[in-house]
């Protein structure tokens, strides 16, 4: 494993574990989502200041629907916590969420969608890019009206981030959703590989063909997780080199067994499945950063950690709302 990578899988679980303190009845997936979250961040957050954020959302975020409720709060803490201001940072969210919710009314997708808003959007450009992520979603809609829903905004969102035409973009994720038709276990995840291909430059046919080919070899090679991590196929699709994909599989099966040995996420907790997520963002960050490194300007540099962050804030939703689901089949 290479030391940036360590380095990378080590900061993840000190995260992990100060966010299971702060969060004890949230359980190890939450937990995940904070820690996932806080990657792209040098600094670590101490247990304290992970408490007065909490306090903090607890009393100035109801109009976050839900959010109290599901570990989307986690993402928005793991991000508001690296602000001088978290409050400012929180309203700037809430308005994000606000105007989200009109166009999906999907509350821990918008809520998630608001926080890369937050992070990414420019200020004084807010109008702007809400209008494009709303143009995104319609014309996505408009292709697909059923199954479109407010799941794909965090995608849209990706999307509306990138420099290309709405309208080109909306354009070749439907170009890439026809050629990869049937190649995954549902529409949903058809569509949302498509979503984040399209944010790729390239060429259609090649990008999906690699896409298809790189879920193969990952299964192939026993890197197996739940259906709604397919999408980060995508990008291990588009940002490994072919010569480094054995490199990069290797590293993945490695930060995941040392992630078996965190207390919490051993198969008890989280699953073989979700694990191998949690490696699969790490190890492509981890490798996205030596890329970029030496691409610096390209579009790849520009969108990469947005891409990461994107997907696992996709993952944070999806188990929420498995998590709810289960909760009140249960009660």
């Amino acid at each position: 494993m290479k030391e940036t990578t360590k380095q990378l899988a080590e900061k993840f679980a000190r995260d992990f574990t100060a966010a299971k303190k702060a969060y004890a009845w949230d359980g190890s997936m939450a937990a995940s989502t904070f820690a996932l979250a806080r990657m792209t961040y040098e600094n670590e957050v101490p247990v304290e200041r992970i408490k007065e954020i909490k306090q903090l959302m607890r009393k100035n975020s109801k109009g976050l629907v839900n959010l109290n409720l599901t570990s989307t709060r986690q993402v928005v803490a793991a991000v508001i916590a690296e602000e001088e201001d978290p409050k400012a940072a929180l309203e700037k969210i809430d308005f994000y969420f606000k105007e989200l919710r009109k166009v999906t009314k999907g509350a821990d997708y918008d809520a998630a969608a608001a926080t890369i808003l937050c992070r990414n959007a420019k200020d004084g450009n807010e109008d702007a890019i809400l209008k494009r992520v709303e143009d995104i979603y319609d014309g996505l809609k408009k292709e697909h009206p059923l199954l479109t829903s407010y799941d794909d905004i965090i995608n849209c969102v990706l999307m509306a981030l990138t420099e290309k035409e709405t309208f080109d973009i909306v354009n070749e994720s439907e170009e890439c959703f026809k050629a990869l038709k049937g190649k995954f276990f549902t529409k949903n995840s058809v569509q949302a590989v498509a979503c984040i291909l399209a944010a790729f430059d390239g060429d259609v046919e090649t990008k999906c063909a690699k896409a298809v080919e790189t879920y193969n070899k990952l299964y192939k090679q026993k890197v197996k997780f739940e259906h709604y991590g397919i999408p980060c196929v995508a990008s291990v699709a588009q940002v490994v080199k072919d010569e480094d994909f054995d490199d990069v599989v290797a590293e993945i099966k490695e930060v995941s067994e040392l992630l078996r040995h965190t207390k919490g996420l051993g198969n008890l907790y989280v699953g073989g499945g979700f694990r191998n997520l949690l490696s699969v963002a790490l190890v492509l960050s981890s490798y996205a950063k030596s890329v970029t490194e030496n691409q610096t300007g390209t579009a790849l540099n520009s969108i990469i950690n947005t891409i990461i962050a994107v997907q696992m804030m996709t993952i944070a939703c999806t188990v929420a709302t498995v998590s709810l689901a289960t909760s009140s089949s249960s009660s």
